[in-house]
């Protein structure tokens, strides 16, 4: 990252020191040497900068022989912006700018933010026992004994087993009934 070093009060009382011209490609730090008595900085981004760049805080004390580095935020983009950053000390007593240069980056538009939430895994919603229809079989019974599992399977292939070999209208209508009261015990054992 490059580092665009700023002198305060070196030669005289909030005076102001730096380069006048500052080309960057991406984020930047902006370094705030004060080699006098405490002082007040502030820094501003012209409305083109201010387009592709960001400072967090424009407003700065620095304490007498203090020493601070801001980071300063760019979006890459496809063609070259250039504007001017002012750097004000002593409330209003000295200012400078600095041609600041943002150099195209041929690649940004190609980028594609990505939420990082994206790359943790979603958690499993709770079960609460209705199925849907993306839920295979397997997990529909899964409330169901093994025990009550059988006793369904032997009680309709009994009931079946009854009405073909028998025949007749009741025994009919009876295992009508006996698969009717297995589905149920169904339903009520996967729902509860």
């Amino acid at each position: 990252m490059r580092t665009l070093p700023i002198d305060l009060s070196r030669e005289s009382l909030h005076g102001i020191e730096t380069r006048s011209a500052f080309a960057v490609d991406g984020p930047f730090t902006v370094e705030l040497i004060n080699h006098g008595e405490a002082v007040h900085v502030h820094l501003h981004l012209d409305d083109p900068l201010s387009q592709v760049a960001s400072i967090g805080t424009n407003n700065h004390f620095l304490p007498a022989g203090a020493e601070k580095q801001l980071t300063i935020d760019v979006t890459p983009k496809v063609h070259e912006v250039s504007g001017q950053l002012k750097v004000v000390s002593g409330h209003g007593a000295d200012a400078t700018y600095v041609n600041l240069t943002v150099e195209a980056n041929e690649t940004a538009g190609d980028r594609i933010p990505v939420d990082e939430r994206l790359s943790k895994p979603k958690p499993k919603p709770k079960q609460t026992g209705r199925s849907t229809p993306d839920v295979g079989i397997s997990e529909r019974l899964g409330g169901i004994s093994p025990v009550l599992l059988g006793f369904a399977v032997v009680a309709v292939a009994l009931a079946l087993w009854l009405a073909l070999s028998i025949g007749g209208a009741v025994v009919l209508v009876g295992a009508i009934v006996v698969l009717a009261g297995v589905l149920g015990a169904i339903v009520l054992a996967t729902t509860w």
